[in-house]
């Protein structure tokens, strides 16, 4: 409730000017359940995440806990409900075989009902259906992280309702109660305190078998000059912000003329072979043939591999190659590759190209994103061993491409009483 009464000021426009929050509600392009403050009247000298959209500065990750019932049976139907509501959000779809058939049967009528009302509306439902379940005052609270494949470890309120305040460098910091419990449950005992100004830091022990070996290789901390290691560290910062600060200023300008570069290359070296590769009834075609594809992907597959470098990658910038080209990409590496995240990740920029977005208007667009989302519905039906819609997965793929690794995967899942675990082994 408090974050949602920190997005609420900050959608009324009442937040210091500069300062932005990022989530779900304000970018309707995020994938996370953890929300991002940030300052964008600063540069982050770090190398930012791929998924921020080319919105920088120094941030803050925002962690929300949702709070639980008390009662397992409803305790339970909460944690679906959240499962199914970050699945929705998140472009990655987190599979998982222990998933039990109740997160299946929600997440199918969810899809439903964004088939016939929208993903906005959808997103909106899974949210509410989840937020039903949180009580007044929680006992327990789940962290809504993003990250879960089935949530993480339940945690105590009272680690956050009695915070303690400590001191952090020349301000004070709210900490969970019992921090050495909190810290013990997250990391073991792979963790320590930083020690006190003035005093003899002991590095780990070789010998210590808690200790990962690149941790006690890298851990070199001695006693220090306190005062100039802070000094020599607030000028090298100070270096790193002036620099990212210029490179982030310029960066858009940059990219559009590389990206421009980069797209009249690649349809020069790969136009002509990108126009086979493009079409629909290529794939559709049984002499269609992924080892050859794959041969080919050495060219038709530039375009992804420059678009997922970091820069265009982490800017969102779709680099502006041919419709042939980007289309020829992500139908070879779709087809004829085990991995699905690479060719999502690539329509998620590309789909802001406005000549790549005209092209997915056409049949041979709509096909491809029909192959992709098929592809992508039948994992998620073979962990839920929902045969029938293996089914129809599995005529979907065979009538867009029948050779294709997944159309091959389908068909032999519908051979198997136990699908899931057939695909397991095959992995």
């Amino acid at each position: 409730e408090n974050y949602l009464k920190l997005r609420q000021v900050y959608l009324d426009g009442k937040m210091p000017d500069g300062y932005m929050l990022a989530d779900q509600s304000t970018e309707p392009s995020y994938p996370l359940l953890f929300a991002r403050f940030l300052n964008k009247n600063t540069s982050c000298p770090l190398s930012t995440s791929s998924f921020n959209g080319g919105v920088h500065g120094v941030f803050i990750d925002v962690f929300i806990m949702f709070g639980v019932p008390d009662d397992p049976s409803e305790c339970q139907e909460a944690l679906t409900d959240f499962l199914v509501w970050e699945q929705q959000l998140c472009y990655l779809k987190r599979r998982c075989i222990s998933r039990k058939p109740e997160f299946h049967e929600k997440w199918a009528a969810l899809k439903a009902f964004e088939a016939q009302h929208g993903r906005a509306a959808a997103l909106e439902k899974a949210e509410a259906d989840f937020r039903r379940h949180i009580p007044v005052n929680p006992n327990r609270y789940l962290l809504g992280s993003g990250g879960a494949r089935n949530c993480y470890p339940l945690t105590e309120a009272r680690w956050y309702r009695e915070a303690v305040r400590i001191p952090f460098e020349d301000i004070e910091v709210c900490a969970p109660v019992d921090a050495r419990e909190v810290l013990d449950r997250h990391y073991g005992s792979s963790w320590r305190r930083v020690p006190a100004s003035g005093t003899e830091f002991k590095p780990y022990c070789a010998a210590s078998l808690t200790i990962p070996h690149d941790v006690v290789s890298a851990d070199y901390m001695q006693l220090i000059d306190e005062e100039r290691c802070t000094r020599d560290f607030d000028s090298y910062l100070e270096a790193m912000m002036a620099e990212s600060a210029a490179k982030c200023a310029s960066m858009e300008a940059v990219l559009g003329v590389l990206g421009e570069l980069i797209g009249a290359q690649l349809d020069k070296e790969a136009g002509a072979l990108a126009q086979r590769y493009s079409a629909a009834e290529t794939y559709a075609s049984s002499s269609y043939c992924i080892e050859d594809a794959r041969r080919d992907y050495a060219v038709v597959g530039s375009l992804i591999c420059e678009q997922l470098r970091r820069e265009f990658k982490t800017w969102a910038h779709p680099i502006p190659a041919s419709p042939a080209v980007i289309a020829s990409s992500l139908w070879v590496r779709a087809t004829a590759f085990d991995d699905l995240w690479v060719p999502q990740k690539t329509l998620g920029i590309q789909k802001d190209n406005p000549a790549f977005a005209a092209f997915l208007e056409t049949a041979d667009g709509r096909a491809l994103l029909e192959f992709i989302e098929a592809s992508d519905a039948l994992y998620l039906h073979i962990d839920a061993a929902d045969k029938a819609a293996i089914e129809r997965d599995a005529a979907t793929l065979a009538r867009l491409c029948p050779n294709s690794i997944h159309a091959q995967v389908a068909r032999i899942c519908l051979l198997s009483t136990k699908p899931a675990e057939l695909l397991a082994a095959l992995d």
